[in-house]
């Protein structure tokens, strides 16, 4: 039996929907035609050459991730999921089906049904060569037995542990895991540093650092977290009304009508939902209908927002996250990335 990571995108953006609807899948732009015909992995290369005619000397590697989601991984064997949400933490589920293909559900055409387990696994807790190997740029891989046996076995001792990655031949670049790793540790610190109310003064800050006046909300306040607006001494301009949530939990529906409520009572011209853990799969339709009117930020969002307006935060946030820029050479991520 062999133990596979497979990736819910670069920024998690996937990993709400796989944990709810308890799957794994192939989320790569432009996979929407159906693979499975693709019996060997010659044609596979066939099929992708079609899809991304301008990468030939990617396609190898592609292949050589598609194929084991396709037709290698059996009913009964462990899947193990990274999140982005949860910065550290990794998810454990066991492969309940062969691969499906649904046509017209991109970016969910071909899936695999997972039962995920409440047992979690942590980064902290891994061994350092198996966290050598973390962050990868490959969305879908194996683990070499060695570590399959020695993370299994901090499971089923019910410690904390992670995946690893085995290395493939198609993708040394010894600098591949330096942005995703870098990425990794802000997400951490960011959460470490600021929850709650503190979360609610970077939000302001990031917005104080694009030109508006702010007002914080101390504690409960009629469902206000932070108010802005681009106006002089924040009269007139823009007005938005943003709630900020640092919880565990994805936010869903309520949450988003006590939002729209408090932008009617304060006069709100928009409003920002601002959640760490993300939202519940149903929000993509508030997303498309809501549009004009809110805007939704997850942990990505705040992320690059934090970076983008780093240089202008305020002094205090940058002591608790102290940061410096580097160059390092860039390299090709995978298209579902």
């Amino acid at each position: 039996m062999t133990l596979w990571v497979c990736r819910a995108g670069s920024s998690g953006e996937y990993e709400n929907y796989f944990l709810e609807k308890g799957i794994i899948a192939i989320t790569w732009s432009k996979v929407n035609e159906d693979l499975l015909v693709c019996d060997t992995k010659e044609k596979l290369k066939a099929a992708l050459s079609r899809i991304y005619p301008d990468e030939p000397q990617a396609i190898p590697n592609y292949a050589g991730q598609l194929f084991p989601f396709l037709h290698t991984m059996k009913v009964g064997e462990q899947v193990l999921l990274p999140s982005k949400i949860k910065p550290g933490t990794i998810y454990l589920g066991t492969i309940q089906s062969d691969c499906i293909f649904r046509p017209n559900e991109s970016p969910y055409s071909h899936v695999r049904k997972v039962e995920w387990e409440t047992k979690v696994l942590y980064r902290k807790d891994l061994d350092a060569d198996i966290l050598n190997t973390l962050g990868a740029y490959l969305t879908i891989y194996s683990i070499d037995s060695n570590k399959e046996k020695r993370i299994l076995s901090k499971v089923s001792s019910r410690k904390a542990t992670s995946s690893a990655h085995k290395e493939s031949e198609e993708d040394s670049n010894p600098f591949s895991n330096l942005e995703n790793d870098a990425l990794e540790q802000i997400r951490e610190k960011i959460i470490q540093k600021f929850k709650g109310y503190d979360m609610q003064r970077v939000i302001a800050s990031i917005f104080k650092a694009k030109g508006y006046e702010t007002y914080v909300s101390k504690g409960s306040d009629k469902g206000i977290d932070v108010l802005a607006s681009n106006g002089p001494l924040g009269f007139g301009g823009t007005k938005i009304c943003i709630q900020v949530k640092t919880e565990d939990n994805v936010v869903g529906q309520p949450v988003l009508t006590e939002l729209i409520g408090t932008m009617n009572n304060v006069g709100a011209d928009y409003g920002l939902l601002v959640s760490w853990s993300g939202f519940v799969s149903s929000i993509e339709f508030d997303k498309r209908d809501r549009f004009f009117k809110v805007k939704f930020w997850d942990h990505n969002d705040i992320v690059r927002e934090f970076l983008e307006n780093y240089d202008q935060l305020e002094d205090w946030i940058k002591a608790k996250v102290p940061l410096k820029k580097i160059w390092v050479p860039e390299v090709m991520d995978d298209p579902g990335e």
